[in-house]
């Protein structure tokens, strides 16, 4: 069975640290097996020893550190590891799905003068995906984004990134790399199971 890698949270409780991820991430991946990688490199490098992933995923959760922003869920672990990731999943050519914080970490590593905006609001509209290179007919429904921050639309975005998606304050929703094979969403596909489609056609 296809093994997608997904990064995750490090939550600590009775002086433990555990690693959790979304459990619907494990209904929405029901075709593959589905790995949740701790927030360690070293010992990152052991499971990518014993096991070649399909696909990464960098799940949502918490913030990242930015150049103009004070984060209260910074992760130095984590950041380290899914920069790490990043720079693999390139080497390797191997297929990365950031979504939601994850989308935050892939720009802001890539496309280092990214500036965010303070969200105060949820947003909700439809959306349509007309130039989406990955399949033709890619109509995405209703769906609600809920960050703390967004990436707002610029020209330079565009010399490395395909801009599928804004919202109607301009603020990236949905983006593909022109050159990698990294595409990321601000929205939560696996929370109504929805655009399975699009991921799956993505990374296979």
């Amino acid at each position: 069975m296809k093994e997608i890698f997904i990064t995750s949270n490090s939550v600590k409780k009775f002086e433990q640290t555990y690693y959790s991820i979304d459990s619907n991430w494990f209904n929405y991946f029901t075709d593959f097996k589905v790995t949740t990688l701790p927030n360690t490199v070293s010992r990152l490098n052991n499971f990518l020893d014993k096991s070649t992933p399909f696909a990464f995923v960098f799940s949502g959760g918490g913030d990242i550190l930015s150049n103009n922003l004070v984060s209260e869920g910074f992760d130095e672990k984590r950041e380290e590891v899914e920069e790490f990731l990043i720079e693999y999943s390139i080497k390797n050519h191997i297929p990365l799905v950031a979504i939601c914080r994850g989308m935050q970490k892939v720009v802001t590593y890539l496309e280092k003068e990214i500036n965010f905006v303070e969200n105060k609001i949820a947003i909700k509209e439809h959306y349509e995906i007309d130039n989406l290179t990955l399949s033709s007919n890619s109509t995405i429904n209703t769906r609600t984004c809920f960050n703390n921050y967004s990436i707002p639309f610029n020209k330079e975005i565009e010399n490395s990134w395909n801009v599928l998606q804004v919202d109607k304050h301009n603020n990236l929703l949905c983006i593909q790399h022109k050159k990698y094979k990294i595409l990321c969403f601000m929205w939560h596909p696996e929370r109504d199971e929805t655009d399975f489609e699009i991921i799956s056609y993505f990374i296979n």
